[in-house]
């Protein structure tokens, strides 16, 4: 655990700083945008999929690794061309700079994480590797 450790703070320091417009994306800001939902099939990202369209924007990516979480929101937009589901692990940089690159996205919402803290704290690796690493990627 403790190589785990000392790989978070290498990744940690590496991270180029952020600088946020905003803390939030304002709803007159998503219109005609092209946004991705990294975790966008879990029960935050999900939630966002309709404001973003109300608000807007004219392609909302949802990106998550659980098929069958995706399929659910795949089915719920079906009629709206403006969602477009990606099975993809938000971990895997090379594919999801390459499927953010190729959509060409405007915006990254980054909802992909553990939130359950009992889980989490009883996996640790599993935690650290999706929303350390995991949010590294949404990042860069």
């Amino acid at each position: 655990m403790h190589r785990l450790a000392d790989a978070v703070l290498a990744c940690i320091g590496e991270l180029a700083p952020v600088t946020l417009v905003s803390p939030s994306l304002p709803v007159g800001e998503c219109k005609g945008r092209r946004i991705a939902i990294t975790g966008g099939a879990g029960s935050i990202g999900s939630a966002m999929i309709g404001h973003l369209l109300d608000a807007g924007a004219a392609h909302v990516a949802v990106i998550d690794r659980s098929e069958a979480a995706l399929h659910r929101v795949q089915e719920c937009w079906s009629a709206d061309s403006r969602v477009h589901a990606v099975l993809l692990d938000v971990c895997n940089e090379d594919a999801l700079a390459a499927c953010l690159h190729g959509i060409g996205v405007h915006d990254v919402m980054h909802a992909a994480a553990h939130k359950h803290v009992p889980l989490v704290e009883a996996n640790p690796e599993a935690g650290i590797r999706n929303n350390v690493f995991g949010t590294r990627s949404a990042l860069c």
